[in-house]
């Protein structure tokens, strides 16, 4: 089902069954190109039809202008049913009205609210045409607004795992851990809201696409974007099987992307214009074509209020980009690029150059400002020796494992991480000049890590092996400055003025000195451990390429380094949890426990439970995992079942 919620910001989702409301007489859909207006429409159709209710599907573009509207109506109604449009009028009607434009007559809504039956009118408006010229539009004041939102986490990894059991209805143990490769590949082709918003259409031409054979020209997930691509021009009447056309088509697109980045400012119509009439005399192109681009169905380009003219999704306009840049980058363009790394569209460019390039330069340059972030800080390394300054023994609960189901767990899990990803796109959104050391290693890892994925079958054994390493390296200097803060004073006095000024504001709560300083320890240690579970982790899906997974023992240096040893051990069960992990997990409790390495062995532990919590393994394994680390075996199913029981007895 589609993400649907109200224009107001709210997190409730409202389902399909609502629209039939008595209230909800009037709906507007607001989304933007691509994001299945047309497919809720003709699903509401269907709907209505089995509850024998016949509704009328108007295309808004066969309406434009004008006044004949009962003409227009009786012509529609033709093409969908054979019978009487009089007697059809006498029903209850409902009128679906699809990409409702300003060039409908505006007495449209009006004419159907006075002379048809009309018991409910369902429209669907792109977003930038709403906003544009209907956000005070006296018709549509007593309409109920929704959106269709792009699919969150949870709606993502449940397409996912519907795409996969197309293919096989069985579920065999490794299934979650499919779900994840396949979840990680498609998040990191998305990027971003802002580089391309998860509806489902892109979801599935994604997955679809990977798993097509791909041009070695280019990357498998820049193939992905060629796909996307591809499909606007099908949708907007070009055959992609011509590929004259294409070829025009591809090189005009790469030729203005490149024109619009040489501006660095807002590319207005008339250097459009001229970029058109210089082009034309440099390169053969229908101009049929170009119109395509900007007045199609779903047009490639927008000219925003007569001035001035965007890609109308920031994916197409990176893509060209990056092809031309891999041919035409410089020196220059490449320190700038890495300088900058901190603003999303530098960090965005080069993701884009690598798919389209194998240009050693660039990446030896990233890694090179890889290796000079914090180049006078350790790698957090999770001895004893490192950790016991802050940590002696920490107070927190050993146990993490619970009875929810597989399916729950991950469940809150992903609507966790919404939450969190949330707050990340509104900080980054309003702090785009985010420029300090901690932040650039985040962007220059997460950089590293698409490369990887991207590049590593095509690279010299010696280069992927550097670029894990300082991928692993770079997230543990940023794990040790966090432990330098946690042992920091400054930072406990910090953290103890924001306590007292909390119970200032509320008077009713109170806390004595001692209960603070425990509170205060409590806090520290828990931001040590999730913030260290979550450098690990992060580091293992960065590194995480199907091609060397077998081959990580002899990449990763130091991996007897228990931070590091934690890192391999976590990627290593990507693909499923066997009998070898085992062996290799009691070794490494046997080793921390011999060294009293307590703070490794916690952060083993937690991110092994959680695994348990949110993945399917060999129930053999599972309860040898649960002796190995001292924890009890979760029947899941037979304690929700005795949950449910004593629940029903305290009930009685």
């Amino acid at each position: 089902m589609p993400n649907i919620k109200k224009l107001e910001r709210e997190n409730k989702t409202f389902r399909i069954e609502y629209i039939f409301q008595e209230n909800n007489e009037k709906i507007l859909f607001i989304a933007p190109c691509y994001s299945g207006k047309t497919s809720l429409l003709k699903y509401i159709y269907l709907l209505l039809l089995k509850k024998e209710i016949y509704p009328l599907y108007i295309y808004s573009k066969y309406i434009v202008k004008t006044k004949y509207f009962e003409e227009d109506l009786k012509k529609c109604f033709k093409e969908q049913y054979n019978g009487d449009f009089n007697v059809w009028n006498g029903l209850p009607v409902y009128v679906l009205i699809d990409d409702y434009t300003h060039s409908v007559n505006d007495k449209f809504i009006h004419y159907l609210r006075e002379n048809l039956n009309c018991n409910k009118i369902i429209i669907t408006i792109e977003e930038d045409e709403y906003l544009a010229f209907f956000r005070d539009f006296p018709e549509f004041s007593n309409f109920k607004k929704f959106q269709l939102r792009p699919f969150n986490s949870q709606q993502r990894e449940t397409i996912v795992k519907k795409w996969l059991t197309l293919k096989d209805e069985n579920i065999d143990l490794d299934f979650y851990n499919k779900v994840d490769i396949f979840e990680e590949k498609i998040n990191n082709i998305i990027s971003s809201q802002f580089i391309l918003s998860p509806y489902p259409t892109n979801i599935l031409l994604i997955l679809q696409t990977l798993e097509m054979k791909t041009d070695m020209q280019i990357t498998s997930y820049g193939y992905c974007y060629y796909t996307l691509i591809l499909n606007y021009f099908a949708k907007n009447g070009i055959n992609i099987d011509d590929g004259g056309k294409i070829d025009a088509m591809l090189n005009f697109l790469s030729e203005l992307s490149f024109d619009i980045f040489k501006t660095k400012k807002e590319y207005t119509k008339k250097q459009y214009n001229t970029f058109k009439d210089k082009y034309a005399k440099k390169f053969f192109i229908d101009d049929g074509l170009i119109k395509r681009l900007e007045n199609g169905d779903y047009p490639m380009l927008r000219i925003k209020d007569d001035k001035s003219i965007k890609f109308d999704q920031e994916f197409i306009y990176y893509y060209f980009l990056g092809k031309v840049l891999s041919e035409k980058i410089t020196k220059e363009d490449i320190e700038y690029f890495c300088e900058n790394i901190h603003q999303k569209i530098n960090m965005y460019i080069i993701v884009f150059i690598i798919h389209h390039s194998k240009n050693m330069e660039l990446i030896d340059e990233i890694i090179l400002r890889c290796m000079m972030i914090f180049d006078e800080i350790n790698e957090a390394t999770y001895l004893k020796d490192e950790t016991h300054n802050f940590v002696d023994q920490l107070d927190m609960p050993k146990i993490i494992m619970n009875t929810e189901s597989i399916e729950k767990n991950r469940l809150d899990e992903r609507s966790l991480q919404d939450e969190i990803n949330e707050e990340l796109e509104d900080y980054e959104d309003s702090n785009d000049n985010i420029n300090n050391e901690l932040y650039r290693g985040m962007k220059f890892s997460e950089v590293l890590g698409q490369i990887l994925k991207n590049r590593s079958g095509s690279f010299e054994k010696n280069k992927v092996k550097e670029i894990v390493n300082s991928i692993i390296e770079l997230r543990l200097k940023n794990n040790y400055v966090l432990f330098e803060i946690c042992k920091d004073k400054d930072f406990e006095k910090y953290i103890t003025q924001t306590l007292k000024e909390f119970f200032k504001t509320n008077r009713s709560k109170k806390i004595t000195d001692k209960q603070a300083k425990k509170f205060i320890k409590k806090l520290i240690e828990a931001i040590s451990v999730g913030g260290s579970i979550g450098f690990i982790n992060h580091a293992s899906f960065l590194i995480y390429a199907e091609n060397i997974i077998d081959s990580l023992e002899y990449i990763v240096e130091n991996h007897k380094q228990p931070s590091r040893e934690i890192i391999l051990f976590l990627t290593s069960i990507r693909q499923g949890f066997k009998e070898s992990h085992l062996h290799k997990l009691e070794m490494m409790v046997k080793q921390y426990e011999k060294d009293k390495n307590f703070f490794a062995k916690t952060i083993l532990s937690y991110s092994i439970q959680h695994y348990l919590n949110t993945h399917q393994i060999d129930e053999k394994i599972e309860l040898n995992v649960c002796k190995v680390l001292l924890l009890p075996k979760i029947n899941r199913s037979a304690d929700r079942l005795l949950k449910c029981l004593e629940r029903n007895k305290i009930e009685k």
